[in-house]
């Protein structure tokens, strides 16, 4: 990668594959384990408008066990996300432990918490240590934490951070418009291609 450019970070659950993750437990374990993954609307087309030279990471607080998958539906010619790096959680995953059980009920029950927003602040900040003379544009979505990971990391990475987009999946615009306060909003649905297109080029 070259020293200098543009990088996007992107959050994966809800903001580039549906997830519904503020639907609640069972649906977030259904799209994750037995539904087939999908895209969330205009967000191909919206990543394929970077130029061709910006680097992706891909930063998510689901586990590394959804790695092959992911990539497998993400990169595939049908959705065509840009390729990049991925950046997840570790957890323990040897069934014939109790403590691999714990681990699974945590990401569960805590995924979009504490210890997500830890996670999301330590990746992303070494990415962007890593890469002291890019600049970076931030991409989540409002149902989980990204909006305060994504401030704080502006607050501490001022020169770097030049965009946060935000999915506004929980309609944070009308309800919490403070929250999304200086982020530029993607509506959580589109009508059809058409409506999608214009949105991209306004």
């Amino acid at each position: 990668m070259n020293p200098g450019g543009v990088s996007v970070i992107s959050d994966i659950d809800d903001t580039v594959k549906v997830t519904e993750i503020p639907a609640g437990e069972p649906e977030v374990l259904k799209n994750t384990f037995f539904r087939d993954f999908v895209a969330a609307p205009c967000m191909p087309e919206m990543y394929h408008m970077f130029d061709r030279n910006t680097a992706f990471h891909y930063v998510s607080g689901g586990p590394w066990q959804l790695y092959e998958p992911l990539v497998d539906f993400l990169f595939s010619t049908s959705v065509g996300f840009p390729s990049g790096s991925f950046h997840m959680k570790n957890i323990r995953i040897n069934p014939f432990e109790y403590e691999s059980y714990q681990d699974l009920w945590k990401l569960v029950r805590d995924g979009s918490k504490q210890t997500t927003f830890d996670q999301k602040i330590d990746q992303i900040s070494t990415i962007m240590t890593r890469f002291p003379g890019r600049k970076f544009i931030l991409i989540g979505d409002s149902g989980e934490q990204d909006p305060e990971v994504f401030r704080a990391i502006k607050e501490q990475f001022a020169d770097q951070v030049i965009d946060i987009r935000i999915r506004d999946i929980m309609n944070d615009q009308e309800k919490n418009p403070n929250r999304l306060d200086n982020m530029r909003i993607i509506p959580p649905s589109f009508e059809n291609a058409a409506s999608c297109r214009d949105y991209l080029e306004n």
